[in-house]
This record gives C-alpha cells, structure tokens and sequence, in this order.
C-alpha cells in the first residue's frame, strides 16, 4: 500500500509539472488509473479517465484511455466495460493495443459463458499476432483450442432446442413455422438471383 502511494505521488508531481512532456503526463496518468485498488477510488479515477478522453488532445491516446476505463470498470459494470473495451479497439492505432482489448472482452464473454463470442474476440487476437510466441499469447491459444469443444456442443445444444421447440407445436403453429421459413427461403433466393443477373 505504501508503495502504491509513494507511486501515486510521483505520478501526480508529473502530471503537474510544467516541464513534462504530454505524452509523460497522460502516461503517468494512466499508471495512477492502474494503481486503483478500493471502488471509492474507481469513481474519482473514471472522472478523470472521462475527462482526458473528451479532451480533443488526448485522441493519440484515447486507445489506451478507454481500456484503462475498461480494466476499472469490469468489476462494477460488465456491459458499461465492454463497450469501452470496443472503443479502445475502435480509436487505438497500435495492434498490441487492440490485442489487448479483444482479450479484455473475450474474457468478459468467456466468465459469461458466452463461449461463441469469446472465441471471435480470441480469434481477432490470434489473426494479427500470430508471430508472437509471448507466454500471454500461448495461454491465450490454449484457452482459445478448449473452447472449440465447448462452442460444438453449445451449437448441438442450440439445434436440438430449436428442433424440440418445432416437435411440440401443435400440427397448426407447425405447418405457419415452415410457411413462413420457405417464404424467407425464398425471398433470400430472389436476392441471390437478382444480384447475378446485375
């Protein structure tokens, strides 16, 4: 605790000098973010988050501002943390950056058990850093290969709902289902056509 206070200090006395050049100081704005550790301190550090990310300056680092957001928020605000995490992905220009948030919201989904959607995030990830061989990454590759398993039978499981769903209509609800189905069938088919003859 004493050291994160002593850490705290520092990086506020750089956030306040006047011979520090602005990248230092946002940076050491965001090491102050991560050194949060009670939810009083979540609320103050949010307010300044907010506020170095609606600063027009501050837009080569709003990447790292809105992540930052994210990390503090994730254990108060699930949803409020994964949209952050996405406008992290959306303003930041840095591909270790953007690794970073798509693993942010896989994991989120991945504690949701959301599975499908945490293996696209894993997937984003492993398409633009598939030559680093860091420990994260291959942690995050062995996460990513167990879930296969899991999204395969989650799909079965979703089928074999749809389909006892459809058996226990009655012959009426039945014969509108498929109706309606053969005419979206046949809608999307005239679209495909349509789009050839063009």
């Amino acid at each position: 605790k004493s050291q994160i206070d002593s850490s705290n200090i520092s990086f506020q006395k750089i956030v306040e000098s006047k011979k520090a050049p602005y990248k230092y100081k946002i940076h050491a704005s965001l090491e102050k973010a991560k050194n949060s550790t009670s939810g009083e301190e979540d609320v103050a550090i949010l307010e300044e988050l907010n506020k170095l990310i609606k600063n027009r300056d501050n837009r080569p680092y709003l990447g790292e501002l809105y992540y930052q957001a994210g990390i503090i928020q994730r254990s108060h605000d699930t949803e409020m943390a994964i949209e952050n995490f996405a406008k992290s992905l959306q303003t930041s220009s840095s591909s270790f950056q953007k690794g970073l948030s798509y693993e942010a919201i896989g994991n989120l989904y991945f504690d949701k058990a959301e599975f499908l959607l945490a293996g696209a995030y894993y997937d984003s990830i492993l398409q633009f850093t598939e030559n680093d061989n860091s420990k994260r990454l291959r942690r995050l590759i062995r996460r990513r290969n167990n879930l296969d398993e899991v999204i395969y039978y989650e799909n079965v499981s979703k089928i074999n709902d749809s389909i006892l769903g459809v058996v226990s209509m009655t012959s009426e609800a039945q014969n509108d289902f498929f109706t309606a189905h053969i005419e979206k069938l046949k809608a999307e088919c005239k679209i495909v056509w349509s789009d050839e003859e063009d």
